[in-house]
């Protein structure tokens, strides 16, 4: 089931990058993938990575199949504004959320 709320929410993240006035749904969204990561038994091991993957294919990867990111970055397609902006969107949002837990709750 986690693997099926993940594949939807990325998903729907990559089809919301390319709308100019999404902004305040990615948000949302970037938020609800930062939370998805935070907790300790989520399984969502590198998101990033997995973030990226799926952008630069232009559909869902599963995480089973994502590259090193060394791989991933050289075989990168050319890429738009958008889906940069959607990469940096949610690394900073996730840095955010999960810089602004205490310690003890990420700890728990």
């Amino acid at each position: 089931m986690k693997n099926y709320l993940l594949e939807a929410l990325v998903s729907s993240y990559l089809r919301l990058t390319g709308l100019p006035d999404a902004n305040f749904v990615l948000r949302k969204l970037c938020s609800t993938l930062a939370t998805l990561f935070g907790k300790p038994n989520s399984g969502w091991a590198l998101p990033l990575r997995h973030i990226c993957a799926s952008m630069l294919s232009g559909h869902y990867v599963p995480q089973s199949n994502n590259p090193p990111m060394d791989a991933l970055l050289r075989a990168a397609p050319p890429v738009s504004f958008h889906q940069i902006k959607g990469v940096v969107m949610v690394a900073a949002i996730i840095a955010e959320d999960l810089g602004s837990r205490s310690s003890s709750s990420a700890e728990e």
